[in-house]
């Protein structure tokens, strides 16, 4: 099974970031596994928060409110109403 992390944000903000080019769903990164895909959005989440947490327990200990983890494995975090998350890949 492959993975991807992509970007979800409202229409206000995607039409002012430059990340998002005016669209509210992009695709970061696609054809990962899950590690790949987990330390992605741990390297993405580092560089929006200005972190260097070495792994995903120290980013939900510090900042509980702001990421999640799921069961499958996948997770996902927000930072200034643009939530960042690993899906599966539909285009293995």
């Amino acid at each position: 099974m492959k993975y991807k992390v992509v970007g979800k944000t409202n229409g206000w903000i995607a039409q002012r970031d430059s990340l998002f080019k005016g669209k509210t769903y992009i695709t970061l990164r696609e054809g990962l596994t899950l590690k790949e895909a987990q330390e992605y959005l741990l390297q993405c989440f580092n560089e929006d928060y200005e972190t260097a947490y070495s792994n995903w327990g120290h980013a939900r200990r510090h900042k509980p409110h702001e990421t999640a983890t799921y069961k499958d494995g996948t997770r996902q975090y927000e930072y200034d109403s643009r939530y960042y998350l690993i899906e599966e890949d539909s285009c293995e």
